[in-house]
Formats: C-alpha cells, structure tokens, sequence
C-alpha cells in the first residue's frame, strides 16, 4: 500500500510497529486509533512466515507491503524481493 502523504521521519519509522504508539499523540482514542494496528499486522505476518516491509521519506509517503509465502513451512531471512520507490 503506498500513500503520498506526510510521510513519516526515521525516528517515527523506528517505533511505528511498537504496541498503542501512535504517531499523533494528539489525536484522541475515539478519532485516532489505538495504536495497535500495523503491530497486529507485524505479529499475523509473522505468524505466517511473511515479511512486512515500509519506506518512508517525510513530505513525500509511505509504502508497506506484505510478502507472504506459497507453501507452507518456509521461511523468509529476508524479503524476496526489494521494496524501492520511483515517483516522477
């Protein structure tokens, strides 16, 4: 999934999968979120043997993408393929 948003800055990308943090601590519970979200999705990914991936550069997006494999019982060391953005 790619947006072409705020974008996050790195100290922001290091916590983003981190339990109830939220990017906009501002923002209240009942508009904003929990914070659990892309946690959830990091844990199920990993359940099932997959990679979660994001980029992010302030003032121009944010891309995630989830791989997940074919068969059962593999296991990824690392994303198959690289997660690289071009915009023009």
């Amino acid at each position: 999934m790619t947006d072409f948003g705020v974008g996050m800055t790195p100290s922001q990308v290091a916590r983003v999968f981190d339990r109830f943090w939220r990017a906009d601590p501002a923002r209240k519970r009942t508009t904003g979120g929990t914070g659990l979200g892309l946690s959830i999705a990091l844990a199920d990914t990993k359940l099932h043997n997959g990679w979660l991936q994001l980029v992010s550069s302030p003032k121009k997006g944010t891309t995630f993408r989830i791989t997940l494999p074919r068969k059962q019982n593999v296991l990824f060391t690392q994303s198959p393929l690289p997660l690289g953005r071009s915009r023009s």
